[in-house]
């Protein structure tokens, strides 16, 4: 009896993390999709992070980080993201660098066959776009919108997000797609989880004794 207490505590905290308020995708180097191979994050190998967090009643704040080395010329093209479910008439808001954002469930193609829900253009033109040690912020609103829906496969099963890198390469001119996907915990976070729940679990049984 206590081992499903202990499990089931855990499993709610893990839920709850979950759902949290926020989710990041990471971009990684070792994800090119199509293109250049030629793409290079910073030493923990991430190009980007795209952090989404619910900051009003059906309303989700992107915060798009490139995380290129500063001695890099690589800057961002395209975003491509997932909706699940997709919400009705959903709207954004944006400032430069970001110059479109675009709505069609399942009608943006992608490379690979993928295709997305959400497509984010940026500038490219030297003085606007979004380069090394960069960050844009847009918004996205829709009814019943939350930043776990963002953690969708495409329709082809593809990558959850994908990223159009540009400046790639020794002449910057070549460039390519990375996939997007939330990190996985880390051990050291799920062992905090573990003891948290045991000792919920500990004092539950302290009371009933």
């Amino acid at each position: 009896m206590k081992k499903l207490a202990v499990f089931a505590v855990l499993g709610i905290a893990m839920s709850s993390v979950a759902h949290a308020a926020e989710v990041r995708l990471d971009f990684l180097d070792s994800t090119v999709l199509s293109g250049s191979n030629g793409i290079a994050g910073n030493g923990d190998g991430i190009v980007a992070s795209l952090l989404l967090q619910d900051t009003g009643l059906g309303q989700v704040t992107a915060t798009l980080t490139n995380l290129s080395l500063l001695t890099s010329s690589q800057f961002f093209g395209e975003l491509k993201l997932n909706l699940s479910p997709f919400p009705n008439d959903p709207t954004a808001t944006f400032l430069a660098p970001v110059s479109k954002i675009t709505f069609d469930e399942n009608g943006i193609q992608a490379p690979k066959g993928n295709r997305y829900d959400v497509s984010v253009e940026f500038l490219t033109n030297a003085s606007a776009r979004l380069g090394a040690g960069q960050t844009t912020t847009f918004v996205i609103t829709g009814q019943g919108l939350d930043a776990a829906d963002f953690l969708a496969q495409s329709s082809g099963g593809g990558p959850m997000a994908l990223l159009h890198v540009q400046g790639v390469g020794p002449n910057a001119n070549d460039s390519g797609w990375v996939s997007g996907s939330a990190p996985v915990p880390e051990p050291a976070t799920m062992a905090v989880l573990a003891i948290g729940a045991l000792g919920v679990a500990r004092r539950r049984r302290l009371r009933k004794d």
